[in-house]
């Protein structure tokens, strides 16, 4: 048993009563920083994260297009375009490589520049190429290199399809019988998700493609429409789905079952600032590894928090809600999470203009009082005084919501092992 677990342990009578850090907060907020010299308005949004804490995002440039930015931890890099004035990232890989969209210099007679898929890697961004038309965009890349995404097909279709892309080499993934399909993530075991039409019916149905190629309908929330956001390496699916009433929702898919995580009710009631109704549109993003989804609810009810959410064994919870509001920062949209829960998201100071691309981190759960970063003597009284005041704080464990003995010894846990 080592100095800081004795300590909690001999600490059942213990005095005084130090400043809790950030008011209980679950999540520290660092802004991604911008590019003055390409971006003077300084409106920036987080897209992707990766598990090494890389990140990616788009601003407005100076020629009044779409930007792609490369985030290392340090500093944010325009990372160009395919020749074109904009590029817009869709995701980042575990290598860094980055994905999305760009304007080619070639002009159509309509005025509207070409626009194909983009894998940027090490500095050097690959123009992908299409099916045979006009566009392309790609929309994930798993470790191997796979890039998944969707292109139009050439004429005189002028159909959409979903596509892999592999050294080199785009393959049409084919769809359900209907005109369109879209591939929106692959995991490292190279299992596709996206979205298809039915040969019977202009509805998008979520799929799965096996890495046989066989494509699988998951079914539905009851409104006979669906489509696939993000898959984890456990097969997991994530997407959005309507339910007969009309409510979009975020649906959970696992081992043939899809279930329905439920909505946001009360955006900021854990914070007690605003009572307001259930946000009915559940958008989910991504889901990592450990089942953990986020996503944005909209619509926003008026004089309300917006509704960045968060899922996982707590519930559906909004992230302003765990967050130190006296910072300032209002936390507008969730977008992507990784294996070590930190969330790329975009949100505003005091909820004014501009957006800046931040990164949620989450807290120690150890690390209960100031100054923050020091586990000593403090955080245990600190703990011991907000789990006898049912503070949040002193809720770590599951069940939520109730503080029992499970939240000490996670605590104690915690304390012991020094924190990550």
């Amino acid at each position: 048993m080592n100095t800081r677990t004795m300590t909690l342990c001999a600490l059942a009578g213990c005095c005084g009563s130090p400043a809790l850090a950030q008011n209980a907060t679950r999540y520290t907020i660092t802004d991604l920083g911008s590019i003055a010299e390409t971006h003077p308005g300084n409106s920036f949004n987080g897209i992707g994260i990766n598990n090494a804490g890389e990140a990616t995002g788009f601003f407005f440039n100076t020629a009044g297009g779409y930007g792609a930015f490369y985030w290392d931890g340090q500093a944010i890099t325009d990372i160009g375009s395919l020749g074109g004035d904009a590029a817009f990232p869709r995701g980042i890989g575990p290598d860094g490589s980055i994905i999305g969209f760009s304007d080619l210099s070639i002009i159509q007679e309509n005025g509207i520049p070409l626009q194909h898929a983009f894998l940027y890697r090490d500095g050097v961004m690959t123009d992908l190429g299409t099916l045979g038309g006009t566009y392309s965009v790609a929309e994930d890349v798993n470790a191997a290199g796979q890039v998944v995404g969707s292109s139009m097909r050439p004429e005189p279709d002028h159909y959409s399809h979903a596509f892999l892309w592999e050294n080199g080499v785009m393959t049409d993934l084919g769809t359900l019988g209907g005109p369109f399909s879209d591939a929106q993530a692959i995991n490292n075991a190279g299992q596709i998700v996206g979205w298809s039409w039915a040969a019977s019916s202009s509805n998008r149905r979520a799929v799965l493609w096996l890495t046989s190629g066989e494509m699988i309908d998951l079914g539905d929330l009851g409104a006979g429409v669906a489509e696939a956001v993000d898959i984890n390496n456990a097969g997991q699916v994530v997407g959005i789905s309507p339910i007969p009433n009309g409510d979009r929702h975020t649906f959970l898919w696992q081992g043939g079952t899809m279930i329905d995580i439920g909505t946001l009710s009360n955006a900021g009631e854990d914070e007690s600032i605003y009572e307001t109704p259930a946000l009915v549109d559940m958008l989910a993003t991504s889901i990592n590894n450990a089942g953990q989804i986020v996503g944005t609810a909209s619509p926003v009810p008026a004089n309300s928090l917006p509704g960045p959410f968060i899922y996982d064994e707590a519930g559906v919870r909004n992230l302003n809600s765990l967050i130190d509001l006296s910072s300032g920062w209002v936390i507008r949209y969730a977008r992507d999470i990784n294996d070590s829960g930190q969330i790329i998201a975009s949100a505003r100071m005091n909820g004014v203009a501009p957006t800046r691309a931040v990164l949620l981190t989450p807290r120690c759960i150890a690390d209960v009082s100031d100054p923050e970063g020091v586990l000593d003597f403090s955080d245990v009284v600190a703990f011991l005084v907000a789990f006898s005041e049912q503070s949040p704080i002193a809720d770590v464990a599951p069940p939520f919501d109730q503080h029992n003995f499970t939240d000490i010894f996670t605590f104690l846990g915690a304390f012991s092992d020094g924190c990550p």
